[in-house]
C-alpha cells in the first residue's frame, strides 16, 4: 500500500453550471454538507482566495481540526491543508462543475490524502469511509441546491 488515497464522486443535476457554481464557491456550505465538519470558519483574503478551518469528527468519534487554503476558479475550487506544521495526512481536494448541456451539469468532488505509515493498515477502511462520506455529502449538497432554487433534481446520480 502506497498510502495515497484519491476518492472521486460525481453528481448530475438538472441545473445550469451558472446556477450551481455559487453554491460551490460558498465555502461555508462545507459546514452543511461535509460529514466530517461540525463547524467551518471562513477567512477570505481576496475575491478568490482565503482559508477555512474545519472543526469536526472523523468517523463520528475522532475529533479533528484542520486549516485549509482555498482558491476559487471558473470551474469550482481547490483547497489544500495549510496548517503549520503540516499534518502527516497532506489533505487536499475540491469541486469541479462541468456543463453537460445548457441546463444540466455534473459536480465532481475529489479528496486526496497521503497516509503516514502508522495509518496504512487502515487504508481500506479509510477509503470505504471516505466513499460513504462523499456520497452523503453530495446528497446533502443536492438537497441544499434544490431547497435554495426551489426545484428538485431528477437526473440519476453516478458514482
Amino acid at each position: 500500500m502506497s498510502g495515497h488515497i484519491c476518492v472521486v464522486t460525481t453528481l448530475h443535476l438538472n441545473r445550469s453550471k451558472a446556477e450551481v457554481l455559487p453554491f460551490i464557491w460558498d465555502i461555508k456550505n462545507i459546514e452543511y454538507c461535509e460529514v466530517k465538519a461540525d463547524d467551518v470558519q471562513v477567512n477570505r483574503e481576496t475575491e478568490r482566495t482565503g482559508t477555512y478551518t474545519i472543526h469536526g469528527h472523523f468517523a463520528r468519534f475522532i475529533p479533528w481540526t484542520r486549516k485549509f487554503k482555498y482558491e476559487l476558479h471558473d470551474r469550482g475550487f481547490h483547497s489544500k491543508e495549510a496548517g503549520f506544521p503540516p499534518s502527516e495526512l497532506d489533505i487536499q481536494g475540491g469541486f469541479f462543475v462541468e456543463a453537460t448541456s445548457e441546463q444540466e451539469c455534473e459536480i465532481i468532488h475529489y479528496e486526496q490524502y497521503t497516509l503516514p505509515l502508522k495509518f496504512r493498515l487502515l487504508q481500506p477502511f479509510i477509503v470505504i469511509y471516505l466513499k460513504w462520506s462523499q456520497l452523503k455529502e453530495m446528497a446533502d449538497l443536492k438537497r441544499l441546491i434544490s431547497s435554495k432554487t426551489g426545484r428538485v433534481s431528477t437526473l440519476p446520480e453516478a458514482i
